[in-house]
């Protein structure tokens, strides 16, 4: 189909980016990473690679051979409850509402396809090269000959909710439901049901079809059912599994099944029973190993074998695998909780660590994640990097060292006191005590040698720390009070900035300092931390972290809570995040935007941009085809110099990100936007570019 672009006036708006030039900062919830969420599926690409899908839209993969784990923006915020590639390239994710996803490009992008249906997906499967079936409630089936691009309704006939589907070849299928199982031996044309003896209530959650004769089945009926036909589903067996009843009288449950062959399969439990069997189901032997080796969570869902290969996933964001029968069951891949901390390096990286001491890494401005190590420790209460590969971590009695930006970390100190924050200037600060005797401790590496105490004392533990190029540096306590020193730490002077705990603080600029405590109060200082004052941030949250962009000033914390203020600290506006969840850190980039991160990995982006809406009301379309667009273009639309734009961020009209681009030249910015198959897809899209002088806005509009 052709595809026709509408260059609306090309309206370029510039804008000096003083700070006192008026600008708007808008929220956005990127998209909680996938990070302690529940995961439903398990599958392996056949590439060394391993994909997960979860709840809240979660997908997170593992490369067995490097042990790196990526973190990927899905595109919905719906639970996704099964996840099947093709191939090491394409893949399909399907979930809640009628979502359906799809990446041709190893998972780097996700795309969402058009179903046609609103009724929640519960399982995918194979039936031949580019062939997809997924089934959900209310009888619906759908089918996909382009791996999940597309998807057509398949009539059964049947109106009944559908938990599980599995194809042998492209003419033999089956799906499971409640109390009966269908079949189909013409792709899908025809169907005919079987009802099972079993409780009419009870979910038929896993099929496997060997060949037009041999299918198996299992249901969570309590203590487990194991169907099985021999004659291509005119005739069925149920044998009990007798899962044993768990601590205190409760029922495990089957949550999926597994065939490596005819005869060799396995059953996983809700709450971790491992049931095998060599002889198609005849007898069953119990491991109950992974209820001791899953701490991450209770609950197992997912199982997929693949070769030797044997995964399953389940909650905390945890898979766990094991390479053959024999071999026993390793924890290869756990979720990160909350992210207490982010910074950007000078290499223009953002890296951030939280609960689980793994460190991941954004390139894009925070859109997207990897995650590329471990400090080794329980948890990363802050870290600081004072150059794009050398950086520290603290967090319980810890602190650790990075040299080549943060893919791997060395424990340079180990003390008594719990470390809370460390930064980074001519001197390395890290702070903490304890929170119990109310002991405060300052610790100070020079020369990058090692960490001495330069201070303790009985101010209460320390709780964040400031240190200023100049070579000042401001500690604040649990008691309200202020350490300040003038020379890098040798001596120290103690005021108190409130009667109440102070939770972070940092540096507008060398006079300028921000402060936040409880009760949602921020203070500030005009004199370098001399005096202060309070103002009322507009909730009554615990204030987490502050930070500064020009006049423009930001507070968050708990409960979802985000304000800001336009007049250096007077008065405020609270902001409307999306979530619920703590906010602990804010990151100022130097793009001009600010990211947000918090717990169960909350990312939320606040950009800084001009009024869409006027540059709407004000343009003026002409038609150009794509293909022809380069050429058309007038020439003082693109200029020839070698300007950088920092970013260029495409957005919808709503104002939602589709996709952004760091270091792109002036004269290629379009040919990088036409080459975004996302624009491929009808729809007017906003095109907005930063540079260090100007911000500039067009507007396109796309029919296919």
């Amino acid at each position: 189909m052709k595809t026709i672009l509408i260059l609306c006036n090309l309206l370029i708006v510039y804008s000096q980016l003083s700070y006192h030039a008026p600008a708007l900062f808008e929220p956005q919830l990127i998209r909680p990473l996938p990070t302690s969420e529940q995961l439903n599926s398990v599958c392996a690409t056949g590439g060394g690679k391993i994909f997960a899908a979860g709840n809240n839209g979660a997908v997170v993969s593992l490369s067995l051979n490097t042990g790196v784990r990526e973190l990927y923006n899905s595109r919905t915020p719906n639970d996704l409850n099964a996840i099947i590639f093709a191939d090491k390239y394409r893949g399909t994710a399907v979930g809640e509402k009628g979502t359906a996803i799809f990446t041709t490009d190893a998972g780097l992008n996700w795309h969402t396809s058009k179903t046609a249906t609103s009724r929640n997906l519960h399982d995918l499967c194979d039936a031949g090269p580019g062939i997809l079936y997924a089934v959900g409630l209310g009888g619906t089936v759908l089918r996909s000959s382009n791996c999940g691009v597309s998807w057509n309704k398949v009539n059964t006939g049947y109106n009944i909710p559908l938990f599980s589907a599995h194809f042998a070849g492209m003419k033999y299928g089956s799906i499971g439901a409640f109390g009966s199982i269908m079949v189909t031996k013409d792709s899908g044309k025809t169907w005919s049901r079987k009802i099972l003896s079993m409780s009419g209530n009870s979910q038929v959650v896993s099929v496997f079809m060997a060949d037009s004769s041999l299918i198996y089945a299992s249901s969570n009926t309590p203590h487990g059912t194991f169907i099985r036909s021999t004659d291509g589903g005119l005739s069925w067996t149920e044998t009990g599994l007798n899962l044993p009843f768990l601590f205190g009288g409760a029922v495990d449950l089957v949550e999926d099944m597994a065939f490596r062959d005819r005869l060799t399969g396995m059953v996983i439990t809700k709450y971790g029973t491992v049931l095998r069997t060599t002889d198609g189901g005849d007898e069953w032997t119990a491991d109950t190993s992974l209820r001791t080796l899953y701490d991450k969570s209770a609950i197992l869902k997912g199982l997929c074998i693949d070769g030797g290969l044997e995964l399953i996933c389940g909650g905390g964001g945890g898979i766990i695998g094991s390479p053959d029968s024999d071999s026993g069951w390793h924890y290869i891949s756990g979720g990160l909780s909350g992210i207490f901390s982010a910074n950007e390096t000078a290499g223009g990286n953002i890296i951030a660590a939280g609960e689980s001491c793994d460190v991941i890494r954004s390139t894009d401005s925070g859109l997207n994640w990897n995650i590329i190590g471990n400090t080794g420790g329980e948890i990363v209460r802050a870290s600081d990097f004072f150059d794009s590969i050398t950086g520290y971590a603290c967090g319980g009695n810890l602190i650790h060292k990075t040299s080549d930006g943060g893919l791997s970390w060395q424990k340079v100190f180990e003390g008594t006191a719990d470390i809370r924050d460390i930064e980074s200037g001519s001197t390395t600060i890290a702070v903490g005590g304890d929170e119990y005797t109310g002991r405060t401790e300052v610790l100070a590496c020079r020369n990058g040698i090692g960490f001495e105490t330069v201070f303790t004392g009985w101010l209460g533990i320390a709780t964040s720390v400031a240190v200023h190029q100049a070579g000042t540096i401001l500690v604040t306590t649990a008691s309200g009070k202020m350490l300040s020193s003038a020379d890098e730490g040798l001596t120290w002077t103690v005021s108190e900035i409130c009667d109440q705990e102070i939770n972070c603080i940092c540096f507008a600029d060398s006079l300028m300092v921000i402060a936040g405590s409880h009760s949602g109060i921020v203070m500030r200082s005009q004199d370098g931390g001399n005096s202060w004052i309070a103002s009322y941030s507009g909730s009554s949250q615990r204030v987490l972290s502050v930070c500064s962009s020009g006049n423009m000033i930001f507070a968050t914390g708990s409960e979802g809570f985000l304000s800001v203020s336009a007049d250096f600290g007077a008065s405020w506006e609270v902001l409307q995040t999306g979530t619920s969840n703590s906010l602990n850190t804010l990151v100022p980039l130097n793009d001009g935007s600010i990211l947000c991160l918090g717990d169960f990995g909350t990312v939320i982006k606040m950009f800084r941009r001009d009024d869409f809406s006027a540059l709407l009301s004000k343009s003026r379309c002409n038609e150009i085809n794509v293909s022809r667009a380069n050429q058309l273009l007038p020439q003082n639309d693109l200029d020839q110099d070698a300007e950088l734009y920092e970013i260029t961020e495409v957005y919808d009209v709503s104002g939602r990100l589709i996709i952004s681009f760091r270091a792109v030249p002036v004269h290629m910015e379009i040919q990088r936007i036409l080459k975004d198959t996302k624009l491929a897809y009808s729809g007017v899209y906003i095109v907005r570019s930063i540079s260090d002088i100007k911000i500039t806005a067009r507007k396109y509009a796309v029919i296919r």
